[in-house]
């Protein structure tokens, strides 16, 4: 590693960000002292991406929380438990149209170009080393440890409650970026057969596991997804006795589709598409189901100890005799641990800071009726919540949900590495376009009183003589 040449790095990004307007003094006419500007919720990826857009766009007048200690924000340090990610390395992600802030540059300034070359995908603990890089030569005031509570409207500000360490803080914003990922309009989908067992018997995959406590115990493992096979390849690589793999699929999904469209037509093209085409990609790429990489098959392929029930629906379950029994459709079985990858919720009503208005906000059944995915936000082109009822709760505009809720509208671009960077400056415009329109007087009273000439009339006396 080449800590000379990262830092070479640092003071070329510093450099080229001088080339642009970056270091300006904001355009934004500066608020009252306790009010933010903007307010971002989330300090992973796609927080750390919005901030860089925003700052980009010469709007600095803003501040990120997260509910995570520092260098540890995002999944990649909790449930993310894939050994590299999926993305292709050369992918930009928060970045966007920045060379010298890209993975690759980084990876390069510390291994050099060969070693680039060598690489085949990203370990994710060292994609998780890059965005902590990403962070400190970008300098972004984030405050950790802290928790959005509630989401009030205060006149035509926001007031937002937030659980800082244990201590509730009040701040008012005008803007506020819900960069809160996959677990962010719904939190994590629990099945309604775990409700009445001990919830020592099970956990949820984007909870913490301790999986060295799994040794010699059978886990049972509910989802077909990617994080199924990576619970499962920890638990087994823990020495748990037996490890089963539990899904309603005759068959595990072995393309995907998704792939297929990380490039920059479909990702600027999307909202534009009428709901029906939008729907119509969305419903075929869930169909079609996400499959698992093969390197996560790598994982468990030699291990006689593991097994998959396919095409099985969970009837029942219940604890008896100090094991997890298990009834499908096909067979009954028991376990020791159950592990569910079900998934994450849409859903506002289980979203504590969003439920308190969620009756309010245009969703996707509003507009398509006996919609499958009715629950998703339907949003604004800059992911900004709609009304359901115009003019009832106008708050919603300044509130942008940037998470893998703007799915549905917007596509792949508010949760992903590929189209992070496109939605991230699609929605730095909308809120600079917002930040200027709803206060166009006061730029227009600054426009008048603008007196800086471009001349000193003592040099030209003739042009005043006529």
């Amino acid at each position: 590693m080449d800590l000379t040449s990262l830092k070479a790095l640092e003071q070329r990004v510093r450099h080229e960000l001088a080339f642009t307007d970056y270091f300006l003094d904001s355009w934004v006419i500066p608020s009252q002292a306790d009010v933010h500007q903007v307010v971002i919720i989330g300090a992973g990826m796609a927080g750390l991406a919005a901030a860089f857009a925003l700052r980009q766009a010469n709007i600095s007048q803003f501040k990120l929380f997260d509910a995570y200690p520092q260098g540890v924000e995002g999944p990649w340090c909790h449930y993310a438990r894939m050994k590299i990610l999926r993305s292709p390395k050369q992918l930009t992600g928060p970045a966007y149209h920045f060379p010298s802030l890209t993975f690759r540059a980084w990876f390069e300034a510390q291994w050099g170009e060969k070693a680039w070359t060598e690489l085949g995908k990203i370990p994710t603990s060292v994609w998780m080393d890059y965005l902590r890089w990403f962070r400190k030569v970008l300098q972004f005031p984030i405050q950790n440890n802290t928790k959005l509570v509630k989401i009030e409207p205060a006149n035509n500000l926001l007031k937002l409650t937030l659980n800082h360490a244990g201590a509730i803080e009040h701040i008012l914003t005008k803007k506020l970026v819900l960069a809160t990922g996959r677990e962010g309009f719904g939190g994590a989908r629990m099945p309604a057969f775990v409700q009445n067992l001990p919830k020592t018997c099970y956990a949820h995959t984007n909870e913490e596991i301790c999986f060295a406590e799994l040794a010699g115990k059978r886990v049972c493992i509910i989802g077909a997804g990617a994080s199924a096979f990576d619970a499962a390849a920890t638990a087994l690589e823990n020495h748990a006795q037996e490890v089963m793999l539990v899904l309603r699929r005759k068959h595990i999904p072995r393309v995907n589709k998704s792939a297929s469209v990380a490039y920059y037509g479909y990702n600027e093209g999307f909202y534009s598409l009428p709901d029906e085409a939008k729907y119509l990609f969305f419903t075929k790429a869930r169909e079609e189901g996400t499959p698992p990489p093969f390197e996560a098959l790598d994982r468990i392929k030699a291990c006689a100890n593991f097994s998959i029930k396919a095409h099985s629906l969970i009837q029942q379950v219940q604890l008896k005799d100090k094991a997890i029994e298990i009834k499908t459709n096909r067979e009954q079985f028991q376990c020791d641990y159950l592990i569910l990858a079900t998934g994450f919720n849409i859903d506002g009503t289980q979203q504590a800071e969003i439920s308190p208005f969620i009756d309010q906000i245009f969703l996707w059944k509003d507009r398509i009726s006996e919609s499958k995915y009715g629950n998703f936000p339907y949003l604004g082109p800059h992911f900004e919540f709609l009304e359901k009822y115009p003019q009832n709760a106008p708050f919603l505009k300044h509130i942008y949900c940037f998470n893998y809720a703007a799915t549905l509208s917007h596509g792949l671009i508010s949760s992903d590495i590929p189209g992070i960077g496109v939605g991230a400056q699609r929605l730095a415009n909308g809120i600079a376009t917002d930040l200027f329109t709803e206060n166009w007087t006061d730029y227009f009273n600054q426009f008048q009183e603008f007196r800086k000439p471009e001349f000193d009339e003592k040099n030209y006396p003739w042009i005043v003589e006529n």
